[in-house]
């Protein structure tokens, strides 16, 4: 470490804005299509919620375990954020708290033993409505830093993070977390929830770590890195992090996967493997003159991204002045949600689109269903896709919010045109069901 004086962020994150973070400790580089100057995701320097400590024992506990114990296991690191899942009762109080052992215990003894896991947490575990993107870019430059620093025995032992978190806002989360990652990752991950604590007679904690482990497990025996979320208990499954949405707030069967197939399916025993891979070979690097390498994408700001709903009764011109007074210079874009029918009142849709217009700020239009479609039929859908400049996508809203968040970074704030053909017509990690 080497003298280096970086201390993490400490404060309520009820609070939190990114302006109160320090300059970066870290490497810097230039990227080399925006020009924006962004963070090294492989120096663990540039952490700012993870002690740097935690994270250089993190690595030299999988390398030990891998040295004593690891001779045909699988080594997995455990990243803890907050969220349900680890949660144990302290003093007739539920606090957030990581304990491996405890987890692990979870497991049945023929499946404990296939692992050697080692973990960390956030100094402070946070309720998940409070969970800033700037500590999920701090997840990603952990991993990546940690990994980087892996021997390559324990690399090709690796199977992967499991990263645990609340089920709230998992997929916008967990969304942001695959884009910022970006093409060509090297291990595997998969977040992981629960909707009962452990402490709980009936709980879904152990199916949930099961399933985790073994979508990981799978990964690694197929010679693949995958990317996941896993929830909904023994008949749960593995799901693109950019394709899944919360669905219940008291079921086990808390999420779905509307416009994806799941990579990992529990209730055919995984019998057909992982789907639904990542081909690399379709040009997004070449068209969009980005760097065909793993280096993921660190951004720390908050998501400038605006969202109009429609509603009954708005009157226009209020809508019109509300999006006038977005500022270009920190808003990204405006994502309008329509009706189920993709329609809007016309009237009020073309007055937040001639503020917008006026701004120069880019719209996306989506469907709040997850599987809503776009092309309907109807007199305002017609309105929507032939009379204004906005953007109709086909992505759910948690994967818009978070590529268009990692595409001003890629392309620079006011690269508009790019950014709206990058979102419209690439698909990046996968966000695009085929």
């Amino acid at each position: 470490m080497d003298g280096h004086t970086q201390k993490s962020w400490q404060g309520n994150f009820a609070d939190y804005t990114s302006s109160e973070l320090d300059a970066h400790a870290g490497m810097t580089y230039t990227h080399n299509v925006s020009g924006m100057v962004l963070e090294d995701p492989f120096d663990l320097n540039n952490l700012k919620f993870f002690h740097i400590e935690d994270a250089h024992k993190l690595h030299q506990d999988l390398e030990t375990l891998f040295r004593e114990r690891g001779d045909g296991k699988k080594m997995v690191a455990f990243i803890g954020t907050g969220g349900t899942i680890a949660m144990t009762n302290i003093d007739g109080v539920l606090v957030p708290k990581l304990d491996t052992e405890t987890l692990m215990a979870e497991l049945p003894s023929s499946r404990r033993i296939q692992f050697e896991a080692a973990a960390i947490q956030l100094p402070e575990m946070i309720d998940s409505s409070m969970m800033h993107p700037d500590v999920i870019a701090d997840v990603v430059l952990l991993m990546t830093g940690v990994y980087n620093l892996m021997s390559t025995g324990l690399q090709q032992a690796f199977a992967g993070y499991v990263i645990t978190h609340g089920t709230d806002t998992m997929a916008e989360q967990a969304a942001m977390c695959r884009m910022m990652l970006g093409r060509r990752v090297p291990f595997s991950t998969c977040f992981v929830g629960a909707q009962k604590t452990i402490d709980d007679i009936i709980n879904d904690v152990s199916a949930n770590l099961i399933g985790a482990l073994s979508s990981l497990a799978l990964a690694h025996d197929g010679g693949v890195s995958g990317q996941f979320v896993y929830m909904n208990g023994s008949s749960g499954s593995a799901m693109n992090p950019v394709g899944v949405v919360k669905i219940s707030d008291s079921s086990v069967e808390a999420f779905g996967s509307p416009l994806h197939e799941s990579s990992i399916n529990a209730m055919d025993f995984a019998a057909e493997g992982i789907k639904n891979s990542m081909n690399y070979s379709d040009g997004v690097e070449a068209r969009y003159n980005l760097e065909p390498i793993f280096r993921p994408i660190i951004i720390r700001k908050d998501v400038g991204v605006e969202k109009f709903v429609a509603s009954p009764g708005r009157h226009p011109e209020r809508d019109y002045q509300m999006a006038a007074s977005f500022d270009p210079g920190t808003t990204d874009a405006i994502m309008m949600v329509t009706y189920g029918g993709f329609t809007y009142h016309p009237k009020n849709f073309a007055a937040v689109m001639r503020a917008a217009d006026e701004k120069n700020i880019p719209v996306f239009v989506t469907n709040p269903f997850p599987a809503g479609s776009t092309d309907h039929e109807y007199g305002p859908a017609k309105f929507i896709r032939d009379n204004t400049n906005a953007i109709p996508v086909n992505i759910l809203p948690s994967a818009l919010v978070a590529k268009i968040h990692v595409a001003q970074a890629m392309f620079g704030h006011h690269n508009t045109e790019q950014i709206k053909d990058f979102v419209l017509n690439s698909n990046y990690v996968g966000e695009q069901p085929s």
